[in-house]
Parts: C-alpha cells; structure tokens; sequence
C-alpha cells in the first residue's frame, strides 16, 4: 500500500493537443501515437468533447503498435460532466502501462452527435514520451484493429501518469502490470543475478 500510495503522490498531468478546432466527424476512434522513451503508467485519461445531448457514448482507449497493427492495452467507458462548451470524458482511475522503447496510440472512441477538438500546431509531449503522429480509425473499440488514415490533428486531451520503472533497472512495477518484484531496489528483480542466501531476495 505504501509503493501505491507514494505513486499517486508522484502523478504528473500532461496535455496534449488544444481547442483551436472542433469537428463532428464522429462515430469512430481518434487516436494520437507516442514514442515512449520511459515507462510509464497512465492512472487516468480525459478527451475533450462538446455536445447538445447528454447520452455518454465516448470510450477511453490505450493501443499497442504491434507490427502493422495495434492491440487494446485498455478501454474505459467514460464520465462526462454536464455543462456548456468543453466537457471532459473522463476514464476514472486506470493502470495501463506503456514500455520504454515501444509505440502506443491514446485517445477515445467518439460516438454520434459529439464534437471533438484539436490542434494542427501544438502535439503536446507527456514527460514519458513523444508525440509522433495522429489517426482516426473507423471502427468501435476492439481487442485489434488496422489504422484506417493517419493525421495531423493532435486531438485534446489530458493524461496522467506515473513512473512505472521507478528503480531504472529496465523493467516495469509489478503494481502496475510489469514484471519487477520491486520497484525501490535495482538489486532485486529480474535485471540481476539471483545469488543465493545474500539476505536480498
């Protein structure tokens, strides 16, 4: 509870994209790509929408590039606060992990009769990575899906996320789906050598 409780207190928030345009072209997925350069885990993911009607059909979503395609890391229906102008979707609280050294795709399904906002000048960079590029896919949220038509819109969004190598030992927290057993000591964990009866692990 405590490695927990000390990860949330180190979130950061991040934005990417603006309001500078807004478009209906709904009923699909927009999605901007990151280069992640330092793992990380995102614990919460907001897209920014507007809307006459209040029925909630936005989804939260976090894809892996995997080759030529891209596999669901996460997907979380969202919360939309009522009131005029931008409203933010909002995911709750989440843990997706996103590994050093690989290409992932963040964003949200937008359904019908909602408005999206983007910016053609200001990607945006989270602290963990950079932005390298945007899509929209034609399609509903699935475990995989084939990119459809790449972009240069940076939709707006807002991510938070927390370290999840927080020993640099090249592997993930296990709290956060990694594979390291102890994220507070580089020497303990599969970047080493078991030695056995050291009184480490």
């Amino acid at each position: 509870m405590f490695l927990l409780l000390s990860q949330i207190a180190l979130a950061e928030t991040d934005t990417i994209g603006g309001e500078d345009t807004y478009n209906d072209n709904s009923n699909m997925m927009k999605l901007v790509e990151i280069s992640v350069e330092e793992s990380a885990a995102i614990t919460g993911l907001s897209f920014a929408v507007y809307t006459e009607d209040s029925r909630a059909d936005v989804t939260l979503v976090a894809y892996h590039w995997v080759g030529d395609h891209l596999e669901l890391v996460g997907s979380a229906e969202a919360t939309i606060a009522e009131g005029d102008g931008i409203r933010w979707a909002e995911s709750g609280d989440v843990s997706w992990l996103l590994e050093a050294g690989e290409d992932y795709a963040i964003g949200a399904f937008v359904g019908e009769d909602w408005y999206y906002f983007y910016d053609d000048n200001r990607p945006g960079e989270p602290w963990f990575g950079e932005v390298t590029g945007s899509f929209q896919v034609e399609s509903e949220v699935r475990d995989v899906i084939e990119i459809d038509q790449r972009e240069d819109h940076f939709y707006y969004m807002m991510v938070e996320s927390i370290a999840a190598d927080a020993d640099g030992d090249g592997f993930a927290s296990g709290e956060v789906g990694g594979t390291d057993c102890d994220d507070t000591d580089a020497d303990i964990g599969e970047a080493t050598t078991e030695i056995p009866y050291d009184g480490i692990d």
